[in-house]
């Protein structure tokens, strides 16, 4: 059996308490992506961070679209390293988060951001799927492999994202490591 190197369910005792769905004017049948700010989030769910020495500094929230909506294959990051993030999803229930391998690198395009960072894309017939999941409570994902969302139900999807810092270092998280910190939070599915 395959290691399992995308995805863990957390038992993490505090919701971000945000309500996508009425906090933004959005198409509901475009892709979207909003910067969402740390006041808006649950001091609780900030401060529960504290105890593995984690950091959170920028937030962020992706709406699917319903009917066959898709949230591109990326990755987060240029430098190929396995990132993670806490997600919360909410709407669609049988919607997923989808992990990929590109056929081949020659297919992989490097994509500027409006900030100046890059990133990495891939197109779907380029790739095999290498993991899917409905994320139905808090989880930690690694988002520096290539992933993506599907959603083919008729509602609306919105993930709340936060990706994770070591407090001291001020370096992204790697799986490796957020899996050792979350020992204990981790529900075995």
């Amino acid at each position: 059996m395959i290691e399992n190197v995308y995805h863990r369910f957390l038992d993490i005792p505090f919701s971000p308490n945000i309500d996508l769905f009425n906090r933004v004017e959005y198409d509901p049948l475009q892709y979207a992506h909003v910067n969402v700010k740390k006041e808006e989030i649950n001091p609780d769910l900030l401060n529960w961070f504290d105890q593995f020495n984690i950091e959170t500094v920028w937030y962020e929230a992706f709406y699917t679209p319903p009917n066959g909506g898709k949230l591109p294959i990326h990755t987060d990051g240029d430098d190929g390293q396995n990132y993670t993030k806490v997600n919360w999803t909410y709407g669609a229930p049988g919607s997923t988060l989808r992990w990929w391998e590109p056929k081949s690198q020659d297919y992989v395009q490097a994509v500027e951001t409006v900030f100046g960072t890059r990133y990495y894309t891939v197109n779907e017939q380029n790739c095999n799927k290498l993991y899917e999941v409905e994320i139905n409570k808090p989880s930690l994902v690694n988002a520096g492999l290539f992933h993506s969302t599907y959603n083919p139900t008729q509602e609306g999807r919105w993930t709340f994202t936060m990706p994770l810092l070591d407090a001291t270092t001020k370096n992204r998280l790697s799986w490796e490591d957020a899996i050792k910190r979350f020992e204990g939070y981790i529900i075995n599915d």
